[in-house]
C-alpha cells in the first residue's frame, strides 16, 4: 500500500497540459459512476504505442459502478453499433477500481493491480478542442512523466 500511495503522489503532481488549472479538478467517486466512450487519444511518449495500444482502440468504453465494479471494452471494430458494443458490457468481469487517493484511480483485478491513472474533471470542456464539459480525462504517468492522455464522454448523463 505505501507503494501504491507513493505512485499515487507522483501522478497527483503531474500538471495536466492540455487545459488551465480552474478548467478541471480531480475527479471523486460520483464523477465516475456512469458509462463513459472515449473521445480523444494522446500519447505523449509515442514509443508506448506498442505496449498499450488498446488505449489507441477507437472503441473504448468504461463502466464504474457505485459497487467500485469496473467494466471495460476495448474494440478496433467500428462496425457495431454502440448499443451492440454496450451490450458486450454485460458479461462478468473480475475488475473493481479505488481512488486511493485525490483523483487517482487504481484498477484491480483477483487482488492485482492492473492499471493506475488520474482522473481530472472537466468543468469547462473546450469548444476548440471538441471536448465536452463534464468529460473525464484520464491520465498514464509512466517512468515520472505523463504518458498517455484519454479524454472521456458520459454516454448516460
Amino acid at each position: 500500500m505505501k507503494n501504491i500511495l507513493l505512485i499515487g503522489w507522483l501522478l497527483i503532481l503531474n500538471y495536466q497540459l492540455l487545459f488551465a488549472v480552474e478548467d478541471l479538478r480531480r475527479c471523486v467517486k460520483n464523477d465516475l459512476i456512469g458509462t463513459w466512450t472515449v473521445t480523444h487519444k494522446i500519447f505523449l511518449n509515442e514509443s508506448l504505442k506498442k505496449e498499450y495500444s488498446h488505449l489507441l482502440m477507437p472503441v473504448q468504453i468504461l463502466m464504474y459502478r457505485s459497487d467500485n465494479k469496473l467494466r471495460s471494452l476495448y474494440s478496433t471494430s467500428k462496425d457495431k453499433t454502440l448499443k451492440q458494443h454496450l451490450s458486450l458490457l454485460k458479461f462478468p468481469q473480475n475488475d473493481t477500481y479505488e481512488i486511493v487517493k485525490k483523483g487517482v484511480v487504481v484498477v484491480s483485478r483477483d487482488n492485482q493491480i492492473v492499471d493506475m491513472y488520474t482522473c481530472d474533471y472537466l468543468i469547462k470542456g473546450s469548444k476548440k478542442k471538441n471536448i465536452e464539459s463534464g468529460s473525464i480525462m484520464l491520465t498514464r504517468v509512466i517512468e515520472k512523466k505523463p504518458a498517455i492522455v484519454n479524454i472521456f464522454k458520459k454516454l448516460n448523463p
